[in-house]
């Protein structure tokens, strides 16, 4: 039946009216035209000795669902967006195997919007409040940062919001799917958007409201997302820009991971006691940043002021969280132009957090008895850095530094023993030299970099039990050490106009990895120890080609090979074995076509076995995905409509979308949808017509 929907939607598509004018959803982009967000720079990217990645508006939001990064990512070699079908915890994001240990949201990488960080000072990220229907370009680092941002670094995503239009420009888009459950109904999205350009001011405002019942039992959404930039030139040599971001998520129902004979007969049940105990998330955010960026006769300068507000009422198996977060920061930077392309660039990042944190009994998802845990979390970071690109013809070298401290603090305000206060202080040089050099081949790259991750709060404050005492909590973790990383790269590019490719080989050293583990009587509840050593080495190979007439093909292959040399436990031998959650083999096939009135678009994701614990004795198998896609575009009068169709999982595959690493009682799997369709359609006014 879902099979004959489907088809009939397509054919419905293709037949739109022959006036329609094609629009190419390409992977092609150039790489001279860039000012690379995630560099802190204006430097050439083709003279970065770094692996980048762009990715368009066009890949973004034509023919999406826009419910999150793993669709507009898909394509990027070496890392690995596992979508958990959980709106509570989030996608997990792994970069060249690190963030690999994230039981909810992100571990390991930075992100940012409009150059303010959704990365907390801690290290951890939350993407409930990204808005991909108004973003207009995605820039991707791969590999270690810590040179230019500090702890949690080991890759950069930096998302820019779509810039103002010339004239008063709205589009209404509405898409609705059927989440493998055989009804349309099944998930709603309503967004409206609005940008304008007046004198020196422009502005670009978005509004969405996705309203979802979820392919499993108990994961029910609904969420609402604000995202708003207005910009102003207040001379010819200064911006101001005001960014403001707000999401409002009273639903997000957590169905937990399961074992593998339940996620093979059953993938849409929810763990009993997720259902029982009423787990999910009820959050809300609002961040709001200004930045000021000014153009001297040489050098300019570059500061961001931004501030965040967030509530989070958390029902879990173990207990009830009651979270009040404030967090904010301020980014300063002076660049230097130098000559023949070359800049220096110098400033520093100082962040802070506090967390007001309660912890109750779960009783049926209500928090009752006396807080179990009381207590204050505070975390503060300073971190200069500087930085030099220098070109002499077909040559290039960039060399950074950068220093960072960052002080944990938890105060115990139950005013019991034992007192669970604890403090630290780490400490991280991070450096980075880089070299370039131009043939008529493409531009061939290397880099060596150190990086660094400290643990996060929530990392910090659960300990797990000595032997033979309950759990839990059992306080700070004053023995978890921060994550060590060091990386060499090799790497070839080309970016002509119609033909792009790069090839990346890298190696990387980690120390004191950081390692999750769960306890048979803490269900839901993650610790972690420090690896002694883990060996990081791959190759990334991507290709994008033009063929004219709006056809495009796009390619992208990673080779991914993490293992423990060193696990940091006298008791037992895991040298050797391979770090779970991180597939070795990735394949991604994807091309589009305009043969008039319609563009298709198709897309094939091929991930190996992946293991999911550290022993290696469980494995979750390789699966093959193939979406495919149409979208006509119609002109009607002042206005254009574009519906599109997307068929995901066509082959109907049963497979594994994410997988919890270490989880106690096997409970390792977190089913994908088979099959499933969304339907939608856009209209457009202004600039964004045509």
């Amino acid at each position: 039946m879902l099979r004959g929907i489907a088809v009939a939607a397509v054919l419905v598509t293709v037949a739109a009216p022959a006036r329609a004018q094609a629009r190419a959803d390409t992977a092609r982009y150039r790489l001279d035209s860039l000012q690379v967000a995630v560099t802190r720079a204006a430097v050439h990217p083709g003279r970065l000795p770094v692996a980048l990645t762009r990715v368009g508006r066009a890949q973004i939001q034509d023919a999406r669902p826009l419910l999150g990064l793993d669709e507009a990512l898909a394509a990027v070699p070496g890392l690995v967006i596992n979508n958990r079908y959980n709106p509570s915890v989030g996608s997990r994001i792994v970069m060249r195997g690190l963030g690999a240990r994230a039981a909810f949201g992100v571990r390991g990488l930075r992100v940012l919007v409009d150059g303010v960080p959704l990365t907390m000072p801690d290290g951890q990220t939350n993407l409930n409040n990204l808005d991909l229907g108004s973003a207009g370009a995605i820039h991707i680092l791969r590999g270690p940062a810590s040179a230019l941002f500090g702890n949690a670094a080991g890759g950069v995503i930096a998302i820019e919001t779509e810039p103002a239009p010339g004239p008063f420009s709205a589009e209404a888009r509405f898409g609705a799917g059927d989440q493998d459950a055989g009804s349309l109904t099944q998930l709603t999205r309503l967004q409206l958007k609005a940008g304008q350009m007046v004198g020196r001011a422009g502005y670009i405002a978005s509004a969405s409201h996705l309203d979802a019942a979820g392919f499993r039992d108990h994961s029910r959404t609904r969420q609402s997302v604000f995202n708003g930039r207005f910009t102003f030139d207040a001379t010819s040599a200064t911006e101001l820009s005001l960014v403001l971001n707000a999401v409002d998520m009273p639903v997000a129902e957590s169905p937990g991971a399961l074992p593998i004979d339940s996620a093979r007969l059953r993938p849409r049940m929810a763990w009993p006691n997720n259902a029982r105990t009423r787990s999910g998330e009820a959050m809300r955010q609002v961040q709001a940043a200004v930045r000021v960026r000014h153009a001297f006769t040489r050098g300019s300068t570059d500061l961001t002021i931004y501030g965040i507000r967030r509530t989070l009422e958390n029902p879990l198996p173990f207990g009830v969280i009651d979270l009040e977060r404030s967090a904010g920061g301020v980014r300063a930077l002076y660049e230097l132009p130098l000559g023949a392309g070359g800049a220096v660039i110098a400033g520093f990042d100082t962040e802070a957090q506090r967390d007001d944190r309660l912890e109750f009994a779960n009783e049926a998802g209500a928090a009752v008895g006396e807080a179990r845990r009381d207590q204050q979390d505070r975390v503060t970071n300073f971190g200069p850095f500087a930085q030099a690109h220098v070109a002499a013809g077909a040559f290039g070298v960039t060399a950074g530094a950068r220093y960072d401290a960052v002080h944990f603090e938890t105060v115990d305000r139950r005013g019991v023993e034992p007192d669970e206060s604890g403090s630290r202080t780490l400490h991280a040089p991070s450096v980075m030299l880089g070299v370039i050099y131009a043939t008529r081949l493409g531009t061939v790259f290397g880099n060596i970099a150190t990086s660094f991750q400290t643990p996060t709060t929530t990392e910090l404050i659960n300990a797990p039990p000595a032997a033979g005492q309950p759990c839990c909590p059992t306080g700070f973790n004053r023995g978890l050490e921060p994550q060590r990383a060091l990386s060499t790269e090799v790497g070839l590019r080309n970016a002509a106009p119609d033909w792009q490719y790069e090839v990346v080989a890298y190696r990387m050293r980690v120390t004191d990895a950081l390692v999750p583990f769960q306890v048979p009587d803490a269900e839901g509840r993650e610790f972690f120890r420090n690896a002694g050593r883990t060996r990081h080495q791959g190759v990334e190979i991507s290709a994008a080609r033009e063929l004219g007439r709006g056809t495009a093909v796009q390619a992208a292959y990673a080779l991914t090979d993490v293992r423990f040399r060193d696990d940091g436990d006298d008791e037992s031998t895991l040298e050797g074995n391979r770090v779970p959650g991180i597939p070795r083999h990735q394949l991604y096939l994807g091309g589009t076509w305009s043969p008039g009135p319609v563009t298709f678009g198709a897309e094939l994701r091929h991930a190996a076995r992946q293991f999911t614990n550290d022993l290696n004795t469980v494995s979750s198998p390789a699966h093959t995905v193939l979406d495919v896609r149409a979208e006509a575009h119609v002109d009607a009068g002042y206005a254009s409509i574009s519906p599109f169709v997307i068929v995901n999982n066509v082959l109907d595959r049963q497979y594994y979308g994410s997988v919890t690493v270490n989880a106690a009682a096997a409970r390792f799997f977190e089913p994908a949808p088979g099959l499933n369709l969304h339907l939608g359609a856009r209209i457009r006014t202004g600039a964004w017509r045509r």
